[in-house]
């Protein structure tokens, strides 16, 4: 499955003025974007490890809800990305 790029945002980088954006402003923002994620990696895998070590919960049931709660957290969030790119607007 390939992902088709629309031709405006194909034209908008054709102009000198954008690839200067583009160097400028999209890429710090997604080396801000990784550090993030990385950091909410880290987070997260300290909180499991808290979690199961200090047996405030039992593993399974600790295992089963927090995956089911980060499924939910990335579709929702994916939902949200898909409506805000491409404009869609709530019914």
């Amino acid at each position: 499955m390939t992902t088709r790029v629309p031709r405006s945002m194909l034209a908008a980088f054709a102009l000198p003025g954008m690839a200067v954006l583009a160097l400028f402003f999209i890429v710090p923002v997604c080396a801000v974007m990784i550090g993030a994620f990385a950091g909410k990696l880290l987070f997260f895998a300290a909180y499991v490890l808290v979690a199961l070590r200090a047996a405030v919960a039992r593993p399974a049931t600790f295992v089963a809800s927090f995956t089911a709660y980060f499924i939910g957290l990335y579709a929702i969030e994916a939902l949200y990305l898909k409506r805000l790119l491409t404009g869609e607007r709530p019914t």
